[in-house]
């Protein structure tokens, strides 16, 4: 389904988005100076993709998507996770030919899209653009760090470890130890660089250990260890939250499985 332009959004941006501190007002410039185009968008919609505009960058204001890469041979991989204030497009010119960029709607949201091109080298009298340019810098470099864990992660030697500083990444971005991710395990498999079916017969593992329990989506951490960069495992500082009870002790599989696993806290924010 085609994206379609919307309102204007008003004013409330985070300090860490590409729009912090501007008011309506001033968004109504960067739409004529950088050509910025909000729109909405519906799951499996492609919100931008490398081949078609590849000088165009966006920020997500609303929902989920993902980044991913689409290769020669037409296999796909997770690169990123983009959610809520995030960056994306940023650095697709300087890919080398071949090499497909794709962002795609995981869930029903809006994005701001903006011309590149016109954000460096656009209008050097709009008094806009400085503090535009100021957060973009500001974005990429949050976004590097993303991807540098993401790194980390996908380099950890077993899938138990992957798996182990995933949720334990997630749990701690939300300040709980009970959360919802935003994708499916088909997706948190490409994330992990791993087989699907693999993941989830260690996430089975994980729970007859009573480490964590889950219901689709959304997960408890009970007695899961980070692994340490040393090789040996620490343990982890995520807190407790609303809806967490320290588990007293070992659970058989039946009763972790009928232990009902709600989210109440918004979705987690991706290891990558």
């Amino acid at each position: 389904m085609p994206v379609e332009q919307t309102r204007t959004p008003g004013p409330g941006w985070r300090a860490d988005e590409l729009f912090a501190g501007l008011t309506s007002g001033q968004f109504s410039c960067v739409r004529s100076c950088l050509r910025a185009e909000v729109v909405d968008i519906e799951r499996h919609d492609r919100v931008l993709q490398r081949t078609s505009v590849p000088s165009m960058i966006g920020v997500l204001i609303a929902g989920t998507a993902l980044d991913t890469q689409i290769r020669e041979d037409g296999s796909t991989s997770l690169v990123d996770v983009v959610e809520v204030g995030d960056l994306f497009g940023d650095g697709w010119d300087s890919l080398s030919e071949g090499t497909n960029r794709a962002i795609v709607a995981a869930s029903p949201g809006r994005a701001i899209l903006l011309d590149s091109h016109r954000l460096i080298h656009g209008d050097s009298g709009c008094s806009v653009r400085p503090v535009v340019v100021e957060n973009f810098l500001r974005c990429v470099m949050k976004k590097h760090h993303r991807l540098r864990e993401h790194f980390d992660l996908v380099t950890r030697r077993s899938l138990r470890e992957r798996l182990s500083s995933f949720l334990l990444g997630a749990a701690e971005r939300n300040g709980y130890r009970q959360f919802t991710i935003p994708i499916s395990r088909a997706e948190l498999a490409s994330f992990l660089n791993a087989d699907r079916t693999a993941v989830s017969r260690e996430l089975a593992r994980m729970r007859d250990e009573s480490l964590i329990s889950f219901h689709r989506n959304s997960f408890a951490l009970h007695d899961l260890i980070r692994p340490g960069n040393n090789g040996h495992s620490e343990a982890t500082a995520a807190r407790s939250g609303p809806g967490y009870a320290t588990r007293p002790g070992k659970t058989s599989r039946h009763s972790e499985q009928a232990q009902s696993v709600q989210p109440t806290c918004r979705q987690s924010r991706l290891g990558g």
